[in-house]
């Protein structure tokens, strides 16, 4: 299960202790998608199965030109972690081709999340 704008660890075992009341097995990925999610990342990491970066909504609340650094961030706390981690929402959004001959202009290079 995604659950949305986790902000810190209690977030996640409030919905824990939830479904350990009726023995599921369900899993917990926590979407990251505000400045508090990011500053409590390793926190939130001790107890979320996953983490998925929600760069649509993460890019309301922070500088669209801190979100690659941010992402970048958060992916290698994860791999660290062990935890799988999902990047969402508007990956390819600056190559939208607004004509018959390609991308605008403003096209900048994709990320990279090998990095």
């Amino acid at each position: 299960m995604a659950h949305s704008f986790v902000r810190n660890k209690q977030d996640i075992l409030d919905i824990k202790a939830i479904l350990d009341a009726h023995n599921s097995d369900i899993r917990i990925v926590a979407k990251i998608e505000n400045q508090e999610g990011v500053d409590n990342i390793d926190e939130i990491l001790e107890v979320a199965d996953g983490v998925m970066i929600a760069r649509g909504d993460l890019g309301i609340e922070v500088p669209q030109e801190r979100i690659p650094g941010i992402q970048r961030v958060l992916i290698r706390k994860c791999i660290l972690a062990k935890k799988p981690v999902i990047v969402a929402t508007q990956m390819l959004h600056s190559r939208r081709c607004t004509s018959a001959t390609g991308p605008t202009s403003r096209t900048g290079p994709l990320f990279s999340f090998d990095s």
